[in-house]
């Protein structure tokens, strides 16, 4: 089967890794008769990244020593190993995971991802995280679900399955979680970071938790709902305003 090349990368949320999801890239082609698979790479973090639970990524494609992340040498390892490299992307497609997620990593992830399309004249796609967490859940009962991301403090990012906007989420605590529940949500996919206040809500509203898995194959899958566009209109997904720019417009008021 023929068709579209497409790079696949899943940076968004480094610490999921310890529950069974990780950072990685993956090849595929997408055609009218579907998605051919053709491998999956990890990207390892050193043992600094990994006890901090973040992803501190270089793209200088160096082999990097503890604490440095490997995004570019796991995409050059996965090209050598399934015979394909820059050019065959030629009016392919760069997938990026832009979050709610990581900060730095997402970031990071739509550098490289829209340094690699300009260089190999592929398009890029936006996969918001929310779409590849739910094509990365296997579990067999069919119940209408949420995905909770960018927990911090009593709070999370929250989107609802059947929603028309995957980018687009709500910011609830606990006091909210009742309201899904009367929105038919019957699973909360979330990781260790929800709070435990919206946790025990969940359970009190007959809402299962269970944890996400993230995946570069997930958001190759969940990339084939989404269009082409620009590299240089790849932009994260930020849950909420970032840290350093809250802190700048308070000091600019002070």
């Amino acid at each position: 089967m023929q068709g579209r090349l497409t790079l696949a990368i899943e940076t968004s949320n480094p610490t999921a890794a310890a529950e069974g999801s990780g950072m990685s890239v993956a090849l595929g082609r997408m055609s009218e008769v579907g998605l051919e698979p053709l491998g999956e790479e990890p990207v390892r973090a050193g043992a600094r990244g990994r006890a901090a639970g973040a992803s501190a990524i270089r793209v200088s494609g160096g082999s990097g020593g503890e604490g440095d992340d490997d995004l570019v040498p796991a995409i050059h390892r996965l090209c050598a190993r399934t015979g394909l490299g820059p050019t065959d992307l030629r009016g392919g497609r760069v997938a990026v995971a832009v979050g709610p997620g990581g900060y730095t990593g997402l970031r990071v992830a739509c550098a490289v991802g829209k340094m690699i399309a300009e260089g190999s004249g592929a398009a890029c796609v936006a996969v918001p995280t929310a779409a590849v967490a739910l094509a990365g859940d296997s579990h067999g009962e069919r119940v209408k679900r949420a995905v909770a991301l960018a927990s911090k403090n009593d709070t999370a990012w929250v989107w609802v399955e059947g929603e028309p906007d995957a980018s687009v989420g709500r910011v609830l605590c606990a006091a909210d979680v009742p309201l899904l529940a009367s929105e038919g949500v019957r699973a909360l996919i979330a990781d260790a970071h929800l709070p435990m206040a919206m946790r025990e809500a969940c359970v009190h509203a007959g809402i299962v938790v269970r944890p996400p898995a993230l995946s570069a194959a997930a958001c190759l899958a969940a990339s084939a709902a989404f269009p082409d566009i620009d590299p240089a209109d790849l932009v994260p997904i930020y849950a909420r305003e970032p840290d350093a720019v809250t802190q700048w417009r308070a000091r600019a008021r002070a």
